[in-house]
């Protein structure tokens, strides 16, 4: 499992230096700020989007798949 906080990078390229490309290839990432990545986002991922819950106490996860991803989370959720 890798983890990147994206927080700080100014171009998408610049993840290349993080070896964003190896985690890719064979691994869990968890991306903070995944925007930051443009065009180098996969386009097969499970998007985790917390927000603060109406009462503020609490998080809220919403979760949304993007494409082929989204036929395997379908067979756990049903």
């Amino acid at each position: 499992m890798w983890h990147f906080d994206l927080y700080r990078l100014e171009a998408p390229k610049d993840a290349y230096e993080l070896g964003i490309e190896d985690a890719f290839a064979g691994a869990i990432c968890l991306i903070e700020w995944p925007a930051r990545l443009g065009p180098l986002l996969p386009p097969d991922r499970l998007d985790i989007v917390l927000a603060f819950a109406d009462d503020g106490s609490a998080r809220e996860a919403e979760l949304h798949t993007r494409g082929s991803a989204a036929k395997r989370f379908a067979a756990l959720w049903s």
